[in-house]
Formats: C-alpha cells, sequence, structure tokens
C-alpha cells in the first residue's frame, strides 16, 4: 500500500497545503488506521484520519474537523480521540478530547467500521 500516494490524492486541510504521513497501523488487517498530518502544521493543526479493512479504504474523517489523535487499537478497533473546542477564554492546551471507538462488524452485509460512542463531526462512513 502507498501511503505516500493516497497522502497526495487526498484533497489538503487548506488551499495549497497538502498532507504529510504520519502514524499508521495494521493497514491490511481488519481495521487498521493511517493519519495525514497538516505539511508544515503544528500540533493544533487539522489531521485526518483514514481507516482500512484489509488494505481498502472504508471510512475517512475530513481535516476540517478537529484535531483527531490515536488513542488505543488492535485488529479489530480503533480509538480515535477528537479535539473539543476549549471553554471561551481557555487556551488550545485546555481542550478535552471526546472519544469514539471504530470496531469491524464483519456481519453487517460486507462489513463495515461500526462506531460505538458518539460520531465525531465530520466523519463518513
Amino acid at each position: 500500500m502507498d501511503v505516500q500516494r493516497i497522502a497526495a490524492q487526498t484533497p489538503g486541510p487548506f488551499p495549497g497545503v497538502g498532507w504529510t504521513v504520519g502514524q499508521s497501523g495494521n493497514l491490511c488487517g481488519e481495521l487498521g488506521y493511517l493519519f495525514l498530518e497538516t505539511a508544515g502544521g503544528t500540533v493544533s493543526s487539522p489531521t485526518r484520519v483514514v481507516l482500512f479493512h484489509r488494505g481498502e479504504q472504508v471510512a475517512t474523517q475530513p481535516g476540517t474537523t478537529p484535531r483527531v489523535l490515536l488513542g488505543q487499537h488492535s485488529d479489530f478497533h480503533v480509538e480515535l480521540r477528537v479535539q473539543q473546542e476549549p471553554v471561551a477564554g481557555q487556551p488550545n492546551a485546555e481542550a478535552v478530547y471526546a472519544s469514539t471507538i471504530y470496531v469491524w462488524n464483519p456481519f453487517a452485509g460486507a462489513g463495515d467500521a461500526t462506531p460505538i460512542g458518539p460520531l465525531p463531526p465530520g466523519m463518513t462512513l
């Protein structure tokens, strides 16, 4: 799997700004993930998460939503931690994260990445 090609073909978070390849795991397994980071970005810059099942893309989180971090993961689940807006007047460092766990559901037709918990804003399946 060419993760550099995936990063290059994914529309960037801002005009003229693309993605760099971040952390990835188990891309050809039951449920894997690929993080795309804003090229030249900072720790508060947008990220995009792409979920995979046996090498096929099954879900994408758009880069215009809050920053997403990886929680835990295994062969059948990926936990995404989505940064929430900080309380008015507080710095970004005070922001909290809401977690959503995606599990691979082999019994849903052809299978899918089923969320457990609130679906992060902008996540599409």
